[in-house]
């Protein structure tokens, strides 16, 4: 996460389970990012180059939901991801842990994508005013058929 000082602990360790689940499908070795990074692990290769940038997100919803209704992630949180992918030359990837599943979304891959603006409860500092604002967030919806298992994440690399 970017800011790491506010996760718990339990969502840490729910981060670092999820991890393991992923090593079991990478032959390299996956690091942590480091306090201020915008994502929460980088997979290396076996020379040590970085192969992808992983951002790991945890609902609490069964994977029958998400095929219903797709999976809703932030436009700056993807536009984030891809450039800092392309400034490493590597594959921007968000691992979703649910309750009873995981899936990977490719973010080099745009289509199947629609994008929505909703209202969200998202706070943010204006420094210009001195205002904590409330706004609205644009959001990103993958379809099912960019569900793709763990099991292929060596393909994607």
């Amino acid at each position: 996460m970017a800011y790491r000082e506010f996760e718990s602990a339990q969502s840490l360790l729910r981060e670092q389970q999820a991890a393991q689940r992923l090593s079991a499908h990478w032959h390299g070795r996956i690091v942590p990012a480091e306090q201020y990074e915008s994502f929460d692990r980088r997979l290396l290769n076996d020379d040590g180059t970085t192969a992808a940038l992983v951002e790991i997100k945890w609902r609490n919803y069964p994977i029958e939901f998400m095929v219903d209704h797709g999976y809703l992630l932030s436009m700056s949180k993807v536009k984030s991801l891809r450039a800092q992918a392309k400034q490493r030359r590597c594959v921007p990837l968000v691992m979703v842990v649910l309750s009873d599943a995981d899936f990977l979304l490719d973010l080099r891959d745009e289509t199947s994508q629609s994008v929505r603006r909703l209202p969200m409860n998202d706070r943010y500092y204006d420094e210009r005013t001195g205002e904590t604002l409330m706004r609205d967030e644009w959001l990103i919806c993958f379809s099912v058929s960019r569900f793709i298992p763990i099991v292929a994440l060596p393909s994607l690399l």
